[in-house]
């Protein structure tokens, strides 16, 4: 089993009729965590996030934007 199987974890998500979400296990933990801490499920927590995505910007590349500057906020409040 290489790093990267441990690493990273891919998650299905139900937009564009089904695609695939993959992270580092890192994120998604936050993810969860977050989700939870708003009352919410992992995917309306992703379904939030991405509305304000640029059209360039990889979704994977965009939600870790968004959980660092979560974090980011929380810390600073």
């Amino acid at each position: 089993m290489g790093y990267r199987r441990l690493m990273y974890k891919t998650r299905f998500y139900n937009v564009n009729n089904g695609s695939s979400i993959r992270l580092e296990q890192c994120f998604w933990d936050v993810i969860d965590e977050l989700a939870s801490k708003a009352g919410i499920k992992w995917s309306e927590w992703v379904d939030k996030e991405l509305i304000d995505k640029p059209e360039r910007v990889g979704r994977a590349t965009w939600l870790r934007r968004q959980t660092v500057s979560t974090l980011r906020n929380s810390a600073a409040a």
